[in-house]
């Protein structure tokens, strides 16, 4: 607890090695390379669940939290392509920031899928099968294969940080030194998913699509 803290103190437990010494980089559910992104969060059926952003190895890692963690445990599941980056709906590059919008069977996570300049939206959290499918797509209107960057309304360069408040989630757009926002709920490309969205507003660069 908060309460407990004191400068210089020890961790405690450590997730991705199986002491609090070691830190070789691996594969495995039990392993990470470069971690960046956490987000923890209680789901459907009220489980709670840390996210980890395994970017090294262009994966998100899901680890349950039912009971305390111990040193080196496994990730209960993932999303992306373990060691395998790519532009595609099951893979990613290079992940970094995770938000969450409350919703059905666990609500929904959001990857931001850095080298590939999008949004990657994961609906029904609660339950899925490692390697899942991506069911939504923001920063590129060619769908889930394209990945070009760009500083247009609906494109994306590099995002990182996320933050879902109130179905508007907030990207941080790196190398376009901006902040987009966008509505969670709109739904407007030939796919049926969000990838062809315009960023409803812009922080730090005047209007969209200046830079």
């Amino acid at each position: 607890s908060t309460t407990s803290l004191s400068d210089g103190m020890n961790a405690t437990t450590v997730l991705g090695q199986t002491d609090l010494v070691s830190n070789g980089l691996g594969t495995s559910l039990r392993q990470m390379s470069g971690p960046s992104g956490l987000l923890w969060v209680r789901d459907f059926p009220n489980v709670d669940r840390l996210y980890v952003s395994d970017r090294g190895n262009s994966r998100v890692l899901v680890f349950r939290m039912d009971s305390a963690p111990s040193n080196g445990m496994d990730a209960s599941a993932y999303l992306g392509v373990t060691g395998s980056p790519g532009a595609t709906q099951t893979q990613l590059n290079a992940p970094d920031g995770l938000a969450w919008k409350s919703g059905p069977d666990g609500g929904t996570l959001y990857i931001a899928d850095t080298q590939n300049n999008r949004i990657i939206g994961h609906n029904n959290i609660g339950a899925f099968a490692s390697g899942k499918n991506a069911d939504d797509v923001w920063g590129q209107s060619g769908g889930y294969t394209a990945n070009t960057g760009g500083s247009e309304q609906n494109k994306l360069q590099a995002p990182g940080g996320l933050e879902a408040i109130n179905g508007t989630v907030f990207v941080a757009d790196t190398q376009n030194s901006r902040i987009l926002l966008f509505d969670a709920g709109i739904v407007t490309d030939a796919l049926g998913h969000i990838g062809g969205g315009d960023a409803g507003a812009v922080f730090g660069a005047g209007a969209p699509g200046g830079n």
